[in-house]
């Protein structure tokens, strides 16, 4: 590119991708319920939900629906999206989808139980990091093999012929329940445990 460009075609192209940056980091941090994760210093941005009433994979799907290309996050939770100077132009019109997505999330909880955002939710809360491989591996399976199928993730755990893939189609929701419940007692019972350390001698 720099020989294309030359140093100072370069240079404009970096300060426009750096310009969209920021204003997509203010942009996110202005919507409510919302939260950018770090302080990102370069062209790539995330952020994530900090409001229990909005699901940020819900956001996600909505944001699909709408047309855009998503890029999903686990540990946090989050959206992840790659800022240029191509795209700077679109910066603007994103901000304003988002918001919408965020405000239709928040008027919509069951959407956190449906389509990709069950699946996301559920995968990145799963205590048993195993079947999350088991699902990875199958995916795998159907696309580097000899038929290479495409996987139909536009419809998570439509095919019960897979265990992990037919037992979130039947049970998404109960499970999605407890998984809340377990990570709400985890938190719980950590909080607990750093109380107890500051009753102890010495600490």
């Amino acid at each position: 590119a720099l020989m294309a460009l030359g140093q100072d075609g370069y240079l404009v192209l970096a300060e426009r991708t750096m310009q969209a940056a920021a204003q997509l980091k203010h942009g996110v941090a202005a919507i409510p319920g919302l939260r950018v994760v770090g302080e990102p210093q370069a062209s790539i941005v995330a952020y994530k939900s900090d409001d229990p009433a909005v699901d940020i994979y819900a956001v996600a799907d909505r944001l699909e629906a709408g047309g855009w290309h998503v890029d999903r996050q686990q540990s946090p939770a989050c959206i992840h999206c790659t800022v240029s100077a191509g795209n700077s132009q679109a910066v603007e019109a994103y901000l304003e989808d988002l918001r919408l997505a965020v405000e239709w999330v928040r008027a919509h909880p069951e959407a956190r139980s449906q389509g990709d955002a069950a699946m996301y939710g559920m995968m990145a809360k799963l205590p048993a990091r195993g079947l999350v491989r088991h699902g990875v591996q199958k995916i795998m399976e159907g696309m580097y093999g000899p038929e290479g199928k495409l996987p139909e993730l536009g419809n998570p755990g439509q095919n019960d012929a897979d265990p992990l893939m037919g037992l979130l189609n039947k049970h998404g929701a109960q499970i999605q329940a407890w998984l809340d419940r377990w990570e709400t007692l985890r938190e719980r019972s950590d909080d607990w445990l750093k109380r107890l350390r500051s009753w102890l001698p010495g600490s």
